[in-house]
């Protein structure tokens, strides 16, 4: 209850300065897993008078461009990237996540942990953070492209063995591809929460956007979006 008060004051003393406005939040292309957290962010933010956009850029890009001021901030990504990209302010409420799973141009690749990939032929999509950290964690090398599609035709290919991709993004891309020589293999390699990211010159919204946020999260309005999402796309298979 406390929380809903909170919540409902913050929004009713902002109203009168930002009912007119409209935020521009920056994402990377062709990741599925963010259409849910753009959906998580204009239901909140059109319950504090705020409307939203999107522009979508290549993973990197759309951090350097968050981090830069040209939008107002990064639809969701991991915990702490602010270490690096200083100019961003994480909002701090789970508002999605990603499961990690490998793609390969096989299914017999026998795959239990990160680990597991040494010694493959990796392909990796550049500005995916949670992959870049792993491997290079692991000293494992991995070629870089632009976009998951990229990665993808590929291991369709056979130029490459594996990749490490947001399960319902590798799952969406094949199924619009319509591609039978890419599986996805079974072990899960990671799970990794996703938050919302504000450029610093937003601060004073910082509040309103949390409370807001973390009504939604207790109320199970964040999960149910997720559901109905993956459910409205079928994506519910593996």
């Amino acid at each position: 209850m406390l929380n809903r008060v909170v919540y409902f004051s913050l929004c009713l003393s902002m109203f009168n300065v930002t009912a007119s406005e409209k935020f521009t939040f920056s994402t990377g292309l062709e990741t599925i897993e963010q259409n849910i957290s753009i959906q998580v962010l204009q239901e909140a933010y059109q319950k504090i008078g705020l409307t939203t956009a999107v522009l979508r850029f290549p993973n990197l890009r759309s951090l350097v461009t968050a981090n830069s001021g040209y939008v107002d901030g990064e639809v969701s990504r991991i915990s702490q990237i602010n270490q690096r990209f200083k100019n961003l302010l994480q909002v701090p409420v789970v508002i999605n996540y990603i499961e990690g799973y490998v793609f390969a141009s096989r299914n017999t690749i026998p795959i239990k942990d990160w680990a597991s990939l040494r010694g493959y032929k990796l392909v990796c999509v550049r500005g995916l953070l949670f992959v870049e950290q792993n491997l290079s964690l692991r000293s494992m090398p991995c070629a870089h492209v632009t976009r998951f599609s990229q990665a993808v035709n590929l291991l369709q290919k056979k130029r490459f063995d594996a990749t490490v991709f947001p399960k319902l993004t590798g799952l969406k891309i094949i199924q619009d591809l319509q591609l039978n020589g890419v599986f996805m293999l079974d072990a899960q390699l990671i799970k990794v929460d996703l938050f919302h990211y504000l450029h610093k010159k937003h601060k004073a919204f910082l509040p309103s956007i949390t409370a807001t946020l973390r009504v939604m999260e207790e109320s199970g309005r964040i999960a149910a979006i997720r559901e109905e999402f993956i459910t409205n796309n079928n994506l519910n298979g593996s």
